[in-house]
């Protein structure tokens, strides 16, 4: 099956991850991306057939060059689309395509019933720009509406959220998929416990725009005692960049906490790779501090419905138990791998009990996580696009 995968945007990780779900026999892919988004995604694979848009050049010039190569495949996957909608809207597609949601309210709500102003000078004067730049003068509502009708089909990162698109935006069951873009390949060993020692991460930048760090600090001072009259040391791990005031103020409530049986670590800068890895697999379990209401541009999303949380495709990949925000939908399918908590007493009760009960440590990760192995996921992008395409 002949897939033209597109990628014009930003979304590096998707793409790479697109490639190596559809890297079977059953696949012959062509990619359509910029020069320095394939740098990011830094394939070694030369199975696929790579078409370029050198960084400066016209994305609509380069679709019309290459529109003929791109609807002689079978189905076109358009990874990513978050600008240019009057270039898209305009492109003519014969073959059938498939586009992948990342932010449901952007694509299928009106801007009137997505968009909620936040009173504060920095969000007023961002949002007028956004508004006179790419609403009054690009038309990019208008635009982006108008390509979303062109498209034949729409994926989504799981069934929880085709579901909830189904039913709010009033989409059409059949043209809607549920195709994840997060896999696991081989079983990841996990952490032997240290009866003295825990780590606990929070992975991603530091950012209060979509993580509520002021509950965690709460539960981390209500557990404090606690941790000294079992006598074990707790790191608290925060693993993303953390920059800006937001970021200042979290780190120094942390350290004013701090006690020989709680520290925290955390990095001024972005983590080193190799560092990264290192925390995570001596990681006991992480804590998914996800605010619901978030924001893509000018529009409100919804975190587990119309958008979905980086940290919850990080315990897919990494087989880490999490403690998540309780509001947070978790598909039926993995809520073995999470625990939800209602705020900062439930999550330092929560923490406490997995220290001492070490459950954690004992999940069968490959069969609570199964669905999203990569063979199985393989089957379920050919089956679904098998049916697309008939």
């Amino acid at each position: 099956m002949r897939i033209s995968l597109l990628e014009f945007d930003y979304h590096a990780e998707v793409l790479r991850n697109s490639l190596r779900i559809l890297s079977g026999d059953e696949f012959e892919i062509c990619v359509f991306t910029k020069a320095s988004i394939w740098k990011k995604v830094d394939w070694q694979d030369e199975d696929q057939k790579v078409t370029l848009l050198k960084d400066g050049d016209n994305l609509q010039s380069f679709l019309h060059r290459h529109l003929n190569s791109i609807n002689e495949s079978e189905l076109i996957l358009i990874n990513t689309a978050a600008s240019n909608f009057k270039t898209w809207s305009e492109v003519n597609f014969t073959a059938p395509s498939l586009l992948r949601i990342h932010n449901g309210n952007a694509n299928f709500n009106t801007l009137s019933n997505s968009y909620r102003p936040i009173w504060s000078p920095f969000f007023i004067c961002k949002d007028f720009s956004h508004f006179l730049r790419k609403i009054v003068f690009k038309r990019d509502d208008y635009f982006q509406k108008r390509f979303v009708k062109k498209i034949d089909h729409f994926a989504f990162p799981n069934d929880l959220m085709r579901d909830f698109a189904v039913e709010k935006f009033q989409l059409e069951a059949k043209r809607s998929w549920a195709l994840p873009f997060s896999f696991w390949e081989k079983k990841l060993a996990q952490k032997k416990p240290d009866p003295q020692k825990i780590q606990i991460s929070i992975i991603g930048k530091i950012d209060q725009r979509n993580r509520d760090y002021n509950q965690v600090v709460k539960a981390c001072l209500l557990i404090g005692p606690i941790l000294e009259a079992l006598n074990i040391e707790l790191e608290l791990c925060l693993l993303g960049k953390a920059q800006g005031s937001y970021a200042n103020t979290i780190i120094k409530a942390f350290k004013s906490i701090s006690t020989d049986y709680f520290k925290v670590k955390y990095y001024p800068n972005f983590v080193p790779q190799i560092e990264f890895e290192t925390k995570i697999q001596n990681t006991d379990f992480l804590i998914i501090p996800t605010r619901i209401d978030t924001r893509f541009t000018i529009y409100k999303e919804w975190y587990g419905s119309t958008k979905i949380s980086g940290s919850v495709n990080d315990v897919i990949h990494y087989h880490r138990f999490a403690l998540i925000e309780g509001k947070y939908p978790v598909p039926s399918n993995i809520n073995q791998a999470f625990s939800p908590y209602h705020g900062p007493q439930d999550l330092a009760d929560q923490i406490v009990q997995q220290i001492q009960s070490r459950a954690y440590a004992k999940l069968d990760f490959p069969k609570i996580l199964a669905d999203y192995q990569i063979e199985n996921v393989r089957q379920q992008y050919l089956s679904s696009f098998k049916e697309i395409c008939l």
